[in-house]
């Protein structure tokens, strides 16, 4: 049996996809999908004769389920994404995204403050500084994931090297 490569990569590429896929489609129904309801809403039904047209979905789901990513309930047999662990969520890409939607509003009166947001309840506080930000935070979510950006700004700090010639 000969292995190409090639073949291989792009299967996992597909793979990666649908799984993305379902788990999209898992966050944007917290209540929860069963396993036809997914095959059907991204028509990934088998054609072959049978009982198991939703087998591909199905497969995807149980590499979900083994990750950790989703989970089943017994009792209804739906589908829903796993709570995330904080040590799975990517903060900087969520701050900046939830930053990025309040950032035109803050800059017409904040500009030059910094905001600090928590990326698990999507609430923030804005200070002169990020540690009176997110110590007030902090005062309303004890277990704050949090960004911090300067309003109106690139960067909230700066780095580099003065050099000064002569003298002390």
């Amino acid at each position: 049996m000969n292995t190409d490569t090639t073949a291989y990569a792009m299967a996992q590429e597909g793979l990666q996809q649908i799984e993305e896929a379902i788990f999209k489609l898992l966050a944007a129904n917290p209540q929860g999908l069963r396993n036809a309801q997914i095959a059907d809403l991204l028509g990934l039904h088998s054609d072959f004769r049978g009982r198991q047209r939703d087998y591909l979905t199905y497969s995807v789901l149980g590499g979900l389920l083994a990750k950790g990513k989703a989970v089943r309930s017994d009792e209804t047999k739906l589908f829903t994404n796993a709570p995330m662990k904080k040590e799975d969520i990517d903060v900087a890409t969520i701050g900046k995204a939830m930053y990025a939607e309040i950032r035109e509003e803050l800059e017409k009166t904040q500009k030059g403050k910094m905001v600090v947001i928590d990326v698990l309840s999507g609430d923030y506080e804005i200070g002169d500084d990020d540690l009176e930000a997110t110590m007030r935070l902090i005062e309303r979510h004890s277990d704050a994931l949090t960004w911090g950006e300067l309003i109106g700004y690139p960067a909230p700090y700066r780095m580099g090297v003065r050099i000064q010639f002569g003298g002390a």
